[in-house]
């Protein structure tokens, strides 16, 4: 049966699939101008598509401070899933390897069914999203395993939620073009990689309890969950400025740039025309949105072994339900100065990923654990937290930010250790 999947069971595998995408999509993308292409209008205060679908580009302004915004409007809800099996004991994922225009590399892996329904319903008239039927219709040969909700980026969308969904599959089947059924080691050892694994599969592997499903328990789950991070959320919630949505024609600080795109605070929104051979439709124009300068999140972690705590911090973002979600220990903006490693701070780890490459060109984020001694000081927005409590975070729903599902999905197998092992 493991033949069957023809499994990838090495990173110099997995690297020869990217490479092979790559090869056989003869991508291109480039800056257009608006007036190359009629879909996309500015009409009704917003930039939005003729078919209604996709998303809008609006602005937001505070209340409270006048300060103002463009994000994405995209109220949908976006179906991201896993396809999980188990042969001979071991567990394989089914990702995909997806181009897309705004990627940093022309390639990153994604997990099983990263969609909007304006895709998988084929509103723009293209292919049918593959192994979507194993997400949306029963099926007897699959299980059902979990379903969260989580924010998306609450600094470039407004309200925007994502469904985290996981099926196990009884009878894999091999992999379609642009797919594979890959290790759940390899892809461990994967996420420490620069904009390789996207970070939809990045949220989704480290928000799912690969212990309890293979070992059927999950000893970092022992523990009472601590209310701390609750008190933390409601303290900063409660001084949280409040935005509203705004059209574009009425914001302030707009300005027009070459091709009829436009800017806000030092993030822009242009035109692109995009070829992929390996997508629903093999050409199509689309906005894309870009800040200035490269984002940071530091996750502080001190300890060792099991005893080992992060330092979480509570985030505010203008486009979040609520305003508030549980974030990495910081967390500076494309436009703001990058915080400083202290002497008393080791970098243990670091990568950088590129946001969504459907909705941002190029926009990267610079993702950097540091260990401190375990007299760090936590400021008043900050909390520790075991990986017991961190842990039990991420299966609750609408509490966790993006960055940190992001950041901390290298710590896949320190949260797993009955599965994975970081020496492996």
């Amino acid at each position: 049966m493991l033949a069957d999947i023809n499994p990838v069971v090495s990173l110099d595998e997995l690297d020869c699939v990217r490479n092979a995408v790559e090869r056989n999509a003869h991508f291109e993308v480039r800056r257009a101008s608006f007036s190359e292409q009629c879909d996309w209008k500015i009409k009704n205060g917003a930039l939005s598509h003729g078919t209604g679908g996709f998303f809008d580009v609006i602005g937001l302004r505070s209340e409270r401070t006048g300060e103002e915004r463009i994000v994405l409007f995209q109220p949908q809800s976006a179906l991201t899933g896993l396809a999980i099996t188990r042969i001979e004991g071991e567990v394989y994922v089914l990702v995909q390897a997806r181009i897309e225009p705004g990627n940093s590399s022309g390639c990153q892996f994604g997990p099983t069914i990263q969609s909007t329904p304006a895709n998988y319903l084929r509103q723009h008239g293209g292919k049918a999203t593959p192994h979507v039927e194993l997400f949306t219709r029963y099926n007897a040969s699959c299980r059902q395993l979990c379903v969260t909700s989580q924010m998306d980026l609450g600094e470039f969308y407004y309200q925007k939620n994502k469904s985290h969904v996981y099926v196990e599959v009884m009878e894999p089947e091999p992999a379609e073009s642009n797919f594979a059924w890959v290790s759940l080691d390899v892809l461990r050892l994967a996420l420490e990689r620069d904009n390789y694994l996207n970070n939809d599969l990045r949220s989704l592997l480290i928000m799912f309890d690969w212990d309890r499903f293979v070992c059927g328990r999950s000893p970092l789950l022992a523990v009472e969950f601590g209310f701390e991070v609750i008190g933390a959320v409601n303290r900063v919630a409660d001084v949280g400025g409040a935005w509203g949505m705004t059209g574009l024609s009425d914001l302030q600080t707009m300005e027009w740039s070459e091709g009829g795109g436009f800017v806000v605070e030092g993030v822009s929104v242009a035109m692109f025309r995009t070829k992929a051979h390996t997508r629903e439709v093999n050409g199509w124009y689309q906005p894309l949105m870009s800040a200035d300068g490269v984002a940071q999140s530091v996750l502080i972690i001190s300890g060792c072994s099991r005893e080992r705590r992060v330092l979480l911090s509570v985030l505010q973002e203008p486009g979040l339900s609520g305003g508030v979600a549980v974030g990495p220990s910081f967390v500076r903006r494309h436009c703001e100065q990058s915080w400083d490693i202290p002497p008393a701070g080791k970098v243990v780890r670091s990568f950088t990923q590129s946001d969504e490459g459907g909705r941002f060109y190029r926009q990267e984020t610079l993702n950097q654990i540091v260990e401190v001694n375990d007299d760090w000081v936590a400021e008043e927005s900050q909390f520790w937290c075991t990986l017991t409590e961190l842990k039990q975070l991420f299966y609750t729903s609408q509490m966790v930010s993006f960055q940190l599902r992001a950041i901390a999905s290298v710590l896949l197998a320190e949260l797993n250790p009955e599965v994975l092992s970081e020496d492996g």
